[in-house]
């Protein structure tokens, strides 16, 4: 929530967001969300990573980042790695 209102305090349109309820205020007071896997297909897209798998599984693996299985291969199809 304090991300959400610094947000709004300082008049930023975007924020990064991850958690599905803050996420879902955020929307509702008009910012534009974007979550970690976003930031990561960004980086592909713009050339910034050569490869979101390996990113993601060490989020996974070593930061205990839990994406669900679905939303994983979605990743991963979006990013042209599947």
């Amino acid at each position: 929530m304090e991300a959400i209102a610094l947000a709004l305090e300082t008049g930023e349109q975007r924020i990064l967001l991850d958690e599905r309820e803050a996420r879902q205020v955020a929307q509702s007071l008009g910012l534009q969300v974007i979550g970690t896997l976003g930031i990561l297909l960004l980086a592909k897209n713009r050339g910034i990573i050569t490869q979101v798998q390996p990113l993601l599984d060490a989020m996974m693996d070593t930061a205990q980042y839990w994406v669900s299985r679905t939303l994983y291969k979605q990743v991963l199809q979006q990013a042209g790695e599947l």
